[in-house]
């Protein structure tokens, strides 16, 4: 072996040292940077005309579990979902309460019959009057505070989905402009795997927010696809399309009045009944809350209202059909057959007829919100009657998803319970879904992830090297030295 061959393998020997530094210097910088994956170096032997000719090497990403990955994103699609629907629906139950809260409609119909209990030992009692038109202000107010919350919550969940769709389109758009410069790096034989680093965290990403699934082309490009299988980026990346409203009255729904998703035509809108809807990520629970979760608290809050409004109009005789009793249907009578959704935000006392603040009377409490001149101070039959009301058996809209007939109270603590054990479960459902999504991330990053004592080791056996080829050069130039001193 010639000194000029020896020269250029120990040069050879530390480029390929300077790489692994490099490559080294960069695993331990983002030992905790999350989505990256380690870059290790290879080396191999360069042979040129059967002579060795030093060393050749070259930066390679870990090798890295496609199926582990798949599973990884199909479970933070899941968690996500559930998630969201947990938050929101916490939020919620706080205004909801236990029966036992003095916010809750319980709470509230226990003091209106609570408020004519009292009228019943004293009839004549304006204290007492006021009491039980106080009890049922009350209710009123607590049916409406839970009105607020869901318009509420519905229009955060659609401003949530107007975000989130903003975002997959961002990051679809990124994943787009990242397919370019790999297939680019691809051709020229340079090195991507920063650039397919960061494609995969857009791509995670994305899969929180809906699930999706993709595949890699030779060239290096990705193209990824919902997990129900519609295109989202091949080339150039797809738009998702959604139109926000800016309010959220109780008649808006999916179809009439409230937008869904789309992808150049194709509905993928979550539970859309659609082969190409989407079944998991945040948009799903968003969706899910819009269009279902909260529609179907509404729909029990309207049938509770309409229990109320409908027990005190039979209770009332002195009322003509047709005219409201003591509660009303935004002032008119309530048809308990054919109401607007949303009853519970414009279910409200008769003033009219009881609030001497709006010209009412309150002595109707104890005789009939129809009667036309006061009755006897100590006659409690009619007040009787509204207990009656209050206490007994009633009839309910069907499609709550709860009994027809019970009391009122039992229909009250039946539909908290049931609201409050979904917000339960759906809690449940995102804790187990976050705990099966971590184990496995757990399981991908030490697979890929960033070890800083290995790192440390290999250190330590590059320095070597270094040192080794530094020492090879310097003997190479004493021995050029000498020649030239014999010359």
């Amino acid at each position: 072996m010639s000194l000029t061959l020896a020269l250029s393998n120990a040069q050879s020997g530390l480029r390929a040292a300077q790489q692994q530094i490099a490559t080294t210097s960069v695993n331990i910088a983002n030992a905790s940077t999350e989505g990256f994956v380690r870059k290790d170096v290879s080396l191999s032997s360069l042979v040129l005309g059967g002579v060795g000719s030093g060393v050749v090497s070259s930066q390679l990403r870990s090798p890295v579990d496609q199926q582990l990955v798949r599973d990884i994103r199909f479970q933070s699609a899941l968690t996500a979902g559930a998630e969201v629907q947990a938050e929101a629906l916490s939020r919620y139950s706080d205004q909801l309460g236990e029966p036992g809260e003095e916010r809750s409609i319980p709470f509230l119909i226990e003091g209106l019959a609570d408020g004519f209990r009292a009228l019943f030992d004293a009839p004549a009692s304006p204290s007492a009057q006021r009491g039980a038109l106080n009890a049922a202000n009350a209710l009123v107010d607590g049916f409406g505070a839970l009105q607020d919350t869901l318009n509420a919550e519905r229009l955060t969940a659609e401003q949530s989905i107007s975000f989130a769709v903003s975002e997959a389109n961002e990051r679809l758009g990124r994943i787009e402009d990242l397919n370019r410069d790999i297939r680019q790096a691809v051709a020229l034989g340079e090195d991507a795997s920063d650039l397919q680093d960061e494609r995969d965290r857009q791509l995670d990403g994305l899969s929180s927010l809906m699930g999706v699934r993709s595949f890699t082309r030779e060239d290096g490009e990705m193209v990824v696809l919902s997990r129900e299988g519609v295109t989202l980026v091949d080339g150039r990346a797809r738009q998702i399309d959604f139109t926000a409203v800016s309010a959220m009255p109780p008649n808006l729904v999916f179809g009439a009045g409230l937008s869904g998703l789309s992808v150049e035509g194709i509905d993928i809108t979550p539970g859309g009944g659609d082969p190409t809807s989407i079944q998991s990520g945040r948009l799903a629970g968003l969706f899910a809350l819009r269009d279902e979760v909260f529609p179907a608290f509404q729909a029990q809050l309207d049938g509770l209202a309409s229990g109320v409004i409908n027990s005190f109009q039979n209770a009332d005789p002195s009322v003509p059909a047709g005219t409201p009793a003591l509660f009303t249907d935004a002032g008119v009578a309530h048809d308990p057959t054919a109401f607007a959704v949303g009853l519970a935000g414009r279910i409200a006392v008769n003033g009219a007829q009881v609030d001497p603040a709006q010209g009412g009377v309150l002595s109707r409490l104890r005789d009939g919100v129809g009667a036309i001149v006061p009755g006897a101070s100590g006659d409690s039959s009619q007040i009787a009657n509204f207990l009656d009301g209050l206490t007994g058996t009633t009839s309910f809209p069907p499609g709550t998803g709860l009994p027809t007939s019970q009391t009122l109270l039992g229909f009250a603590a039946a539909m908290v319970d049931q609201q409050q054990t979904q917000r339960v479960a759906k809690e449940r459902d995102a804790g187990s879904s976050a705990i099966v999504r971590d184990t496995l991330m757990n399981r991908l990053v030490n697979q890929t992830g960033v070890n800083v004592d290995d790192e440390a080791q290999r250190l330590l056996i590059i320095e070597q090297a270094f040192s080794a080829n530094a020492r090879i050069i310097a003997t190479v130039q004493a021995m050029f030295d000498e020649l030239n001193r014999i010359r």
